[in-house]
């Protein structure tokens, strides 16, 4: 998790296949790794209709804009 939220610090905005490849991991661990961020409210769907789907991290938005 350490690793992803460094990944966000550089670009808040990101997609489960960007972290698969950034992180050396699998589909499905970079996967379950964004919903758990999701679920801890780190993370949000960026309701869109193309794919991959894509997420942010509103809170560091929020502090670069502040």
């Amino acid at each position: 998790g350490v690793d992803l939220v460094d990944m966000l610090l550089e670009n808040p905005y990101t997609t489960i296949p960007q972290i698969q490849a950034r992180l050396d991991m699998s589909y499905p661990g970079a996967k379950n790794l964004v919903y758990a961020f999701v679920e801890r409210g780190i993370l949000m769907e960026i309701h869109t209709k193309k794919r991959p789907k894509m997420f942010c991290a509103p809170d560091i938005l929020k502090a670069i804009a502040e």
